[in-house]
């Protein structure tokens, strides 16, 4: 191995926090406790999972230090099992009124989980789904991507996909990405000889700015020149197009088109799909609202597909691009958590155009990309996506540490829980978190590490019970985040219980440790 390449893997390497590297190295805690009070070990997916027989291993929710994140590992199979079950009930059949349906796959984003337990469940929900649902994972960091070959060097026998590195590609980000595209390389070719099929599993970059072509380019052929021998390595790429959120992608216009015809003359890309995140769903409760801008979207990725093609074929003579050939296996890659059920399926509304276009390139693929649903919280509730607060499956576990009743601070109590645990993130329901099962409270003020709650001004009389009678001090809470992705982030280490009544009651057992990875 050439002293750069050596250099790249110690720069991977020192990415990984060392819960990563724990996990990595399958030294994993998780602990079931029996119907007689043992703790037996148990084995998550492919992970070899050691006894918790440490005197000071938590064994209920009532034993743990405060605070902590807790996960339902009922309720995250669920909320993952609906999901899956809604892209195996879309179909690629003939409506009755001629128009052909939208068939998605699902391209599950990581970030908010960041575990090998997690991604086993969005492949896999309660255990009724196959994997074939699943068209590969979405990632966010670096560490994010290595979690993912390992999940799939590790299972041998899932269904193969691919990782798309869903933040729009930087220069520091190519060396690991590249590393870890070789490992994944050398991998799939040791299977493919032994089982004599294709394992290919490519790792995708997402582009929205010409400069970034270039700086791939300048990276691949720097690559070439320091192994002095002609490579033959590609990025494979998706574009990530603005369809309304106004944050990243490029627009779907004159640029646009002069970008992707610049990935397609570039011997450094291919071409794999276009990337849409519908992130501006997260501000609407409005479900005809939802409906229309996941239609706007699908639309506007559309109309883009077609003034393409329109493009191309009216400079062909000076692009050599043939449409038949980029939009073969094509994917549309469309979503978010709001809009994840609102994206259109029956065509019959589309234009004739694109019904054109569609038996044109009839091998055109669509996915969708949701993250948040595997734990959902307040913001979901919001917006309806979660339609139960029992589907919450992540939450921060607290305790009562002050009571106060005086003129500034009337029926208030204090909790260990503050910013570093749960974030100063808001939600239109206001708050910076709701203390479940408890009426008409919400966290109102946040310190670093403690936060002040109280009912809100609109009680009614059944709320009127003194709420430091129904709190005593060092009474455990269950706190619903604002937002998961970013309270989970505030933790190291995630506390699994396995509870249909959703309850998240004391003794409940603890029945695993989760390790998310750390860092960028």
């Amino acid at each position: 191995m050439d002293k750069e390449g050596d250099r790249e893997r110690l720069l991977l390497e020192s990415n990984a926090r060392p819960s990563l590297m724990r996990l990595l190295s399958i030294n994993h805690k998780s602990a079931q406790k029996g119907s007689d009070g043992t703790t037996t070990s148990t084995t998550t997916g492919t992970l070899k999972s050691t006894s918790a027989n440490d005197d000071d291993a938590p064994f209920s929710l009532e034993d743990l230090p405060t605070p902590a994140f807790v996960i339902n590992r009922h309720a995250f199979a669920g909320n993952c099992q609906r999901v899956l079950d809604f892209c195996t009930s879309t179909s690629s059949s003939t409506t009755n009124s001629g128009a052909t349906s939208t068939a998605y796959k699902l391209r599950p984003h990581i970030k908010t989980h960041k575990t090998l337990e997690g991604i086993h469940l969005q492949a896999h929900g309660t255990g009724k789904s196959s994997s074939h649902a699943v068209n590969g994972f979405v990632a966010s960091t670096i560490p994010e991507v290595k979690l993912l070959v390992n999940y799939y060097t590790t299972n041998s026998t899932e269904n193969a996909g691919s990782i798309l590195y869903g933040i729009p590609i930087s220069e520091t980000k190519l060396p690991p990405l590249f590393v870890l595209q070789q490992r994944l390389d050398d991998w799939t070719t040791r299977q493919q000889n032994k089982a004599n099929k294709d394992h290919h599993i490519p790792i995708h970059i997402l582009i929205d700015h010409p400069q970034q072509v270039q700086m791939v380019e300048q990276f691949l052929a720097k690559q070439e020149q320091e192994q002095e021998q002609q490579s033959a390595a590609t990025f494979s790429v998706f574009v990530k197009l603005d369809t309304g959120y106004h944050r990243a992608g490029t627009t779907c216009d004159k640029q646009g088109i002069q970008l992707v015809t610049a990935i397609l003359q570039s011997k450094a890309l291919r071409l794999v799909g276009f990337y849409s995140h519908c992130g501006h769903a997260y501000d609407v409760e409005d479900q005809s609202k939802l409906q229309e801008i996941a239609n706007t979207d699908m639309n506007t990725i559309q109309q883009f597909l077609m003034d393409l093609e329109k493009h191309w074929n009216n400079n062909n003579n000076n692009n050599n691009i043939n449409p038949q050939q980029v939009f073969d296996k094509c994917i549309i890659s469309v979503g978010s958590t709001p809009s994840l059920f609102h994206h259109p399926t029956n065509n019959s509304s589309n234009s004739n155009e694109w019904q054109a276009f569609q038996q044109r390139h009839t091998t055109l693929q669509f996915e969708i990309h949701p993250g948040n649903y595997t734990l959902y919280d307040r913001q979901q509730l919001h917006t309806s996506a979660c339609a139960d607060p029992q589907h919450i499956a992540g939450r921060v576990l607290s305790r009562v540490i002050g009571h106060y009743d005086d003129d500034h601070r009337p029926q208030t109590v204090l909790l260990d829980a503050g910013a570093t645990a749960l974030t100063k993130e808001t939600t239109p329901q206001g708050g910076m978190a709701a203390i479940a099962f408890v009426e008409n409270v919400d966290v109102y003020r946040m310190s670093q590490e403690a936060s002040m709650a109280r009912r809100r001004h609109n009680t009614t009389a059944s709320d009127n019970k003194s709420l430091l009678e129904e709190l005593p001090l060092g009474s455990m809470v269950t706190l619903l985040p604002n937002h998961s992705c970013l309270a989970a982030a505030c933790f190291d280490t995630y506390y699994v219980i396995d509870d249909p009544s959703c309850r998240f009651l004391p003794e409940t057992a603890i029945v695993e440790e989760w390790i998310p990875v750390k860092g960028w």
